[in-house]
């Protein structure tokens, strides 16, 4: 007698449960320290227990329906705070940590918008959040706490499954603020799981398949492509730091290259300067042909970019047919 068809998975909660069950030593993500060396890995299982035990945390502070603030700077720090916002049936709000003073109005104007009840970030940002905050002359509100969540105790046994539908929502993606003040995006379970399906579909990628990511997690095109859509998918996704690509944009190919990514994704700027500034010497060492769609997306895309890209690097085995352009709003 065959067993009847497994129920419908509704929300990402759901999705990762599914995985840590049935792959939970497969790894999920891996970060590379400076975009080269592996610096920390987290496996199907490992992201769910770490996801169960920041929201018993976060349950401590808030009641389902709240906002969180995640300002974290790339890494898995970040994945296992968005997970756990949403293993604790609140609404996580991304953004871009605090680097400096030019940074603050904009991250300002969300918590504004968003009426966060908490913040989560890295020590030293937490610190530098708490010190802004009790200046007598801020506008930081004094009523938002900021936390860097300590996990050295595993509180994932006390947690419990919140009661949510696929119209929940997730998070709130903030736009670019380039035309006005950025504005929050409501963006259910549901949409996130109808958009990772369309990209595996679109894409034709799925469980096993490796993705390769150096994109800004608080963005879109970095936590949905990279983040969310991997998940769902079931493949393992290489990331690191923005800051590692810039400085050297080399790293980018190579990783591709090493991991062997079959995705990868990047605004047209990215391809320009690879195309660039890759020596010849840097080619010799990277194999591309692994490598089936390579997105360009989150500004113009310009076709003169699209053939100087391909043409640089078909040495390398890159088919001339990988790049693709995509829009999203």
């Amino acid at each position: 007698m065959k067993n009847p068809p497994a129920a419908p998975l509704l929300t990402l909660v759901e999705v990762l449960r599914r995985r840590a069950q049935q792959q939970g030593d497969t790894v999920a993500f891996t970060f590379l320290d400076n975009g080269e060396r592996v610096g920390a890995r987290l496996s199907f299982a490992q992201l769910d227990r770490q996801a169960r035990s920041v929201a018993v945390r976060l349950r401590q502070r808030c009641v389902p329906g709240d906002r969180v603030l995640l300002a974290y700077p790339p890494g898995l720090d970040y994945i296992g705070a968005f997970f756990g916002c949403l293993y604790a049936g609140l609404v996580a709000v991304p953004a871009l940590p605090p680097a400096n003073a030019k940074t603050l109005p904009r991250l300002l104007g969300m918590v504004q918008d968003a009426q966060p009840r908490v913040a989560l970030s890295s020590a030293d940002t937490v610190q530098r959040m708490r010190d802004l905050s009790g200046a007598q002359d801020t506008q930081w509100p004094k009523s938002l706490q900021w936390f860097d969540l300590d996990l050295a105790e595993d509180l994932s046994a006390e947690w419990t499954a919140p009661a949510m539908t696929s119209q929940d929502v997730a998070f709130l993606q903030y736009t670019s603020g380039s035309t006005g003040a950025p504005k929050g995006v409501m963006v259910t379970h549901g949409n996130l799981l109808a958009n990772a399906e369309a990209i595996g579909q679109t894409y034709g990628v799925g469980a096993g398949d490796v993705f390769l990511s150096w994109l800004p997690p608080h963005h879109d095109f970095g936590l949905i492509g990279s983040i969310v859509a991997p998940v769902v998918l079931g493949g393992h996704c290489v990331q690191f730091s923005p800051a590692a690509f810039l400085m050297r944009p080399h790293r980018w190919l190579k990783a591709i290259s090493d991991w062997r990514a079959k995705i990868t994704g990047g605004p047209n700027f990215a391809y320009a300067l690879c195309a660039q500034k890759v020596t010849e010497a840097q080619k010799q060492g990277l194999e591309l042909s692994c490598l089936k769609v390579a997105v360009n997306g989150a500004e113009r895309v310009r076709s003169a970019t699209l053939r100087e890209f391909a043409d640089a690097f078909a040495q390398c085995g890159l088919k001339p047919n990988v790049v693709t352009p995509s829009y999203g709003l």
